[in-house]
């Protein structure tokens, strides 16, 4: 059925993969006596056809505030409002009901006069809303345009309404659809309609003056055939979950069921939530093993639980003695996901009565633990690079057992299994007795052995959930951004940790540039970090690249940052000055080869490092033509990370490795003149190239001055991302 609006011309039902929006009324704009409180729409069409359809009605008034809406007697629920001085555009919307017609009634807190109403019908949407867009008192402006985007999913609408103060000419919408243009005259305007694209949407209507203006705009996400096993899940929160999380949920279900993953799973927990009720859940079987949080681990929404170390851990509840569910003896996994690279040696996943069944990921630095229904109970240990991912252990037979590190085998052997189960709780960050870690665990589950492939594509969809909640700090997702070949989620955890570790230690704002050469590819290595897309480094003379160890010089090769301090210096200054860097290589001997700088026209001023000079020191300068700052003593090798910092303009002190090895009084002169800072050599003359080193070099930065714990700070930092990388 064709449906006509107020201007006469026919409406047919949009429809986007099989959610529909069907614009059923716009009856002429009210004018109610001022100071009406009330004001009442008699018998308008809506003919939905089923309590699961969306009626949506779209109001503007010249009210402040909208109360309440009623249709048919029933309240609607707000999705979205904005009100400016003299206009107020909302959208409301109801379910669970059906009706053919029906009166609306608008009630405001304050007196109406103008109220304009359209009604409309959406089916095959979830009947939660998505986050609203809006734009309150636009003056004068052409286009009117939303202040941020809605985001609009694939098969999805948003809904659009504006209120205008003045009535004017007829609105032009730049994108989007109209479906309704109501005016009294001059004196009020009502313009309403949809938009089907997805991704981000801004509204934008232009063609009169919409003076005092206001628009609302709200999405609405189609009804996918979610699995009644996520439903069950989001069911159990408190906090209902958002249409995309609903998604993402859905889609990680059904991935594991496509995989045979998830009929052989006993306990399944996302810690990486929204909030900490959330987290807990047993996605395989709401209400049932719920875990529970002791002592108080630290959660981070959308990351997980992080132990303390000494007493916090989480409880599962679930003992597979008891539980009598797919685990058994020679038929079994546990798994968790670490979104950390803990320090401490101990089990972050595991039980509390014995070490039949564990895993410790980081024992010694250099092997991982781990144990599976094992009657030997101290476990199997084994060479591995501690990172942050998923970590799997299972048993396929009575004499055959393997460990996963994200989706491939690192461990496989014949030990036998154990006589029985450990009848005792699955536990998160707590092993037996003391046995307590500091990591942070965003997911576990137990149940049933699983093959290779079952663990690869187990991984797959861990990780497509993780990549979709992951708090990312915006700085991270910057530099991700850059990257030509996207970073792996793991290069994406151990990005981020170094940026919010330099960001909490306050070291991240006086940073001008930073580069961590030790990256997987070339192009990545050259991103500056402090600020993706300017001062990109490039490379002169082909130093050589190696993926995750950083950039070689040859004699004649070197690095050119871009970034001239004299003139782009943003934290840089005179009297606050840092410069440092990691060189990888053993260098034994004494040499002139710089780590990098610059030095002004002439014989100076210098803004540089020498790690190991010819004197057998660490040598560094900032702003000064009155030489180089020297370590106290001698220092063994170029090898590890070298900082010169200049905190006043008597007061320069070089570190290695975290710590002070020597200071002056030497007084600051100038920052070098028109010259770009190079690593792996000093730039002078305009640009050329000397003190050219052969060293490695793995990460570098210049900026404000640093003082000593934020040298500390930035060391422990850096160290921490070579260290996930195999660079140190």
């Amino acid at each position: 059925m064709l449906l006509t609006g107020a201007g006469g011309f026919a409406f047919a039902p949009a429809v986007a993969t099989g959610a529909t929006w069907t614009p059923t009324a716009g009856p002429a704009i009210n004018n109610e006596a001022f100071g009406s409180f009330d004001s009442t729409f008699s018998s308008l069409a809506v003919n939905n056809a089923s309590t699961s359809d969306v009626v949506v009605i779209c109001i503007s008034t010249s009210a402040r505030h909208i109360t309440g809406v009623t249709i048919g007697g029933d309240a609607m629920t707000l999705a979205a409002e904005s009100s400016s001085s003299t206009a107020a555009a909302s959208i409301w919307y109801i379910t669970g009901e059906i009706y053919t017609t029906a009166n609306v009634v608008v009630s405001a807190a304050a007196g109406l006069q103008f109220v304009g109403c359209t009604v409309g019908v959406l089916t095959g949407v979830d009947p939660t809303p998505g986050p609203a867009a809006v734009k309150a008192f636009g003056f004068n402006a052409d286009p009117q345009v939303t202040t941020t985007a809605a985001t609009i999913p694939d098969g999805g609408f948003a809904i659009v309404v504006l209120a205008s103060g003045a009535g004017g000419s007829d609105p032009v919408w730049n994108n989007g659809t109209e479906n309704y243009d109501l005016n009294s005259g001059s004196d009020w305007r009502h313009t309403s309609g949809y938009d089907d694209t997805p991704g981000a949407f801004t509204a934008s209507i232009s063609g009169f003056s919409f003076a005092g203006s206001a628009i609302a705009v709200v999405p609405w996400a189609p009804l996918d055939a979610y699995t009644s096993e996520a439903e069950a899940i989001w069911a159990e929160f408190d906090t209902p979950p958002s249409w995309e999380r609903r998604g993402v949920i859905n889609d990680a279900v059904v991935a594991l069921m496509d995989a045979g993953v998830w009929s052989k799973l006993d306990v399944l927990y996302m810690f990486a939530a929204a909030d900490s009720q959330a987290a807990k859940i047993n996605w395989k079987d709401p209400g049932t093993f719920d875990a529970t949080a002791v002592n108080s681990p630290t959660f981070t929404a959308d990351a997980g639980f992080t132990g303390n170390g000494t007493n916090s851990y989480v409880d599962t509840n679930f003992n597979p003695v008891s539980a009598s569910g797919q685990m058994a003896a020679a038929d079994a996994h546990i798994m968790a996901f670490l979104t950390t690279t803990p320090a401490d040696v101990k089990v972050f996943v595991g039980f509390t009565a014995d070490y039949k069944t564990f895993i410790a990921p980081n024992v010694g630095g250099t092997n991982t633990q781990y144990a599976i229904t094992d009657n030997a109970q101290g476990g199997i240990n084994i060479a591995n690079a501690i990172a942050a991912t998923q970590y799997t252990a299972t048993r396929t037979a009575s004499n055959a057992c393997n460990l996963y590190k994200g989706g491939s085998s690192i461990n496989a052997t014949s030990t036998a299994v154990t006589a029985s189960l450990t009848n005792s709780n699955m536990s998160i960050c707590r092993g037996p007795a003391g046995d307590f870690s500091s990591a942070r665990v965003s997911a576990a589950s137990a149940g049933a052995a699983l093959t290779a492939g079952e663990v690869s594509d187990y991984y797959d969809a861990m990780l497509a959930y993780m990549e979709a909640v992951y708090p990312f700090e915006p700085e991270s997702l910057a530099i991700f951004d850059e990257f030509t070949t996207p970073p792996t989620f793991e290069r994406k955890l151990a990005i981020n940790t170094c940026v919010a570790a330099l960001i909490d230690a306050g070291v991240w704002d006086k940073l001008d540039v930073l580069y961590m050469f030790a990256a997987a590819d070339s192009q990545a290595a050259l991103i500056n970090w402090k600020s993706p897309g300017s001062f990109t480094a490039t490379a002169a003379n082909s130093p050589t690249f190696t993926a995750d160890r950083g950039f070689t010089g040859n004699g004649s090769a070197y690095l050119d940052t871009g970034y001239a301090p004299n003139t782009e210096a943003i934290n840089l200054s005179l009297n606050s000055a840092s410069l440092g860097g990691y060189t990888r290589n053993n260098r034994t001997s004494g040499a002139t080869d710089a780590l990098g700088g610059a030095r002004g026209g002439g014989a100076e001023p210098f803004l540089g490092l020498q790690a190991k000079n010819a004197s057998d020191k660490l040598a560094g300068a900032a702003n000064t033509a009155g030489g180089f700052t020297l370590s106290t003593s001698t220092v063994g090798s170029a090898q590890g990370s070298s900082v010169v910092s200049r905190t006043a303009s008597n007061l320069t002190t070089v570190y290695r490795d975290g710590a002070s090895v020597g200071s002056d009084a030497t007084a600051s002169t100038a920052i070098p003149p028109g010259e770009n800072i190079f690593v792996l050599a000093m730039s002078r003359d305009a640009g050329s190239a000397f003190l050219l080193s052969g060293d490695q070099v793995s990460s570098f930065f210049v900026g404000g001055g640093l003082t000593a714990g934020e040298v500390s700070d930035y060391y422990d930092a850096e160290l921490a991302y070579l260290q996930t990388v195999g660079a140190a």
